[in-house]
């Protein structure tokens, strides 16, 4: 049976990303900076269509296609136009940043971002889109030797996450992404929001195929969290006491990594908390402090707990249309006889 029959929190570790046609796209930011280093160098203008089919490739591959004579002029040209508009220029895909939240709020599944970028440029996109917590590790193209389709950016991922590589998911986009994957011994799952067919990226060595990143977390994983019991039925949940709530939870302790894969603490500091009637998980890493997190882990849980046992508002009953214009007829006949009776008496009365 695939390992993608059981939702993805259940068998893995680690989520590790791509970027570029994965979480976002900086298509734009990269048809202008190739052109410019093009303009440059006095190399004709390339399609943004051709363009966008060597995205994610390196650098000098890119330029050995669009100005063969001019690629060691080319790449620093590239790179000055790419420190300036590269990072205001990129967008998220929609749905990302909220489904990425919801996995770091909700599982303990670390997430990586994989890139042929360099290292601080996706370092300062996390930054932007207020990912920086989110994202555990980032392992640019400067950080390996060989690039994609090789193992060394997905191993070193693995590395710095300290999983191994059968508890690890790969989302990308295209064939180089899979080999990677594939290479490095990690499962893969694309998506079609780059250049690459879904029967493309099946060819390569996808287990399955998604419209787009959010759409993939949705059906591989979120849609599985917080699900009461079979049989069970949320209006019907009824929050426990505080004292016997300590019996119907799992605590877990690891350790918690900053952004780049640096550790933020020696010692497992992070807190995961599971409540098993529920399901329903909670996560605190923000402070150094082990005892912090717990208490803001337990808040979190309460509070999530609380709103599940909150029973649905009664709507309030409105007239139907005829019997609300009756009533407003009948308002202004009301406060025509009253201006009427306030009037004083005519002469003639």
């Amino acid at each position: 049976m695939s390992i993608l029959h059981k939702p993805v929190h259940e068998w893995a570790r680690a989520l590790l990303f791509d970027f570029d046609f994965t979480l976002g796209d900086s298509s734009a930011a990269v048809v202008e900076c190739v052109n410019f280093a093009l303009q440059q160098v006095g190399a004709p203008f390339a399609t943004p269509s051709a363009i966008k089919k060597t995205i994610g490739l390196p650098l000098d591959i890119i330029f050995r296609q669009f100005c063969p004579q001019h690629v060691d002029a080319a790449i620093p040209l590239f790179m000055d136009c790419a420190d300036r508009i590269m990072v205001d220029k990129t967008e998220m895909y929609p749905g990302v940043i909220d489904a990425l939240q919801r996995v770091a709020d909700e599982t303990d599944l670390q997430i990586a971002v994989i890139s042929t970028k360099n290292h601080l440029r996706i370092v300062e996109i996390m930054a932007r889109f207020r990912l920086s917590g989110i994202v555990r590790v980032i392992v640019g193209g400067d950080d390996i030797p060989n690039p994609k389709p090789a193992p060394d950016a997905t191993l070193l991922a693995l590395k710095l996450l300290e999983c191994p590589a059968s508890e690890a998911l790969f989302i990308g986009d295209s064939r180089m992404d899979a080999g990677s994957a594939k290479a490095a011994g990690v499962a893969f799952c694309g998506v079609t929001t780059g250049t690459t067919s879904a029967a493309q990226l099946a060819e390569a060595g996808a287990l399955t195929t998604y419209a787009n990143t959010a759409a993939a977390l949705e059906d591989l994983l979120l849609n599985h969290l917080n699900k009461l019991p079979a049989g069970g039925d949320q209006r019907e949940f009824v929050m426990p006491a505080l004292d016997s709530l300590q019996n119907e939870v799992e605590i877990s302790y690891f350790k918690s990594s900053g952004p780049g894969g640096q550790k933020k603490n020696k010692t497992s500091s992070a807190v995961r908390i599971r409540h098993i009637p529920t399901g329903i998980i909670v996560v605190a890493t923000e402070s150094r402090s082990q005892h912090k997190n717990r208490e803001l882990a337990w808040q979190r849980l309460i509070a999530r707990l609380e709103k599940l046992a909150e029973k649905p508002k009664p709507r309030k009953r409105t007239r139907p249309p005829a019997a609300a214009k009756a009533a407003r007829l009948q308002k202004k006949k009301v406060i025509s006889a009253k201006k009427q009776m306030r009037k004083p008496p005519s002469i003639d009365e």
